[in-house]
């Protein structure tokens, strides 16, 4: 049980890494008006978030905090990662 937990949270962190730093290029890319970097980012996001919601739907409901923590942690260094993706992609 503790490996599946594992498993998914490894998996949900590395879902949220990828959707959290697509999300602050894609701020960062509506706030400059880059049309087709925002079309872009917002379709990869689109297609990520829905994976995300259908592994977080199939998790069971008694062990979900290793699941949590997999995904907080990946959101967190998801988006400190798209800061500096975007900083090198669009400039300051």
């Amino acid at each position: 049980m503790l490996n599946r937990q594992l498993k998914d949270s490894l998996e949900l962190a590395v879902m949220q890494f990828f959707n959290w730093g697509i999300c602050t290029i894609s701020w960062r890319a509506v706030a400059q008006a880059n049309i087709m970097a925002a079309i872009i980012t917002d379709t990869t996001l689109a297609t990520l978030t829905f994976f995300l919601f259908k592994k977080i739907a199939d998790q069971q409901k008694d062990h979900l905090f290793i699941p949590w923590l997999g995904y907080t942690i990946g959101g967190v260094l998801g988006t400190i990662s798209g800061i500096y993706t975007s900083l090198w992609w669009f400039g300051k």
